[in-house]
């Protein structure tokens, strides 16, 4: 699956184009995809980390850095399972008889 949008598409970097492509994000919508992907960036991360220190909410730092760690993990392993069966990397077994 392709990235449609030219704004969309100059928005990622090039490994994020490869995992939003093989992963089926864009199911859930272009815009989505896109906020998504802004609001995960390093330095909207450095904000965000430093508004809820300003709170006092220090300790969901490492929640929610772990949840985006875990999101991410979880999509990439998906998108390299469906580049690797669609590029034929995959070997499958043949049944014994």
């Amino acid at each position: 699956m392709w990235i449609a949008s030219s704004a969309l598409h100059e928005s990622f970097y090039a490994r994020h184009r490869g995992m939003i492509g093989h992963s089926g994000l864009l199911n859930l919508g272009e815009r989505f995809v896109w906020w998504l992907f802004q609001l995960t960036k390093r330095d909207m991360a450095v904000l965000i980390f430093l508004v809820l220190a300003l709170l006092g909410l220090a300790d969901w730092i490492l929640h929610l850095w772990t949840i985006v760690a875990a999101g991410t993990l979880i999509l990439s392993t998906i998108a390299t399972i469906r580049s690797s069966v669609a590029a034929g990397d995959v070997i499958t077994r043949e049944p014994r008889s």
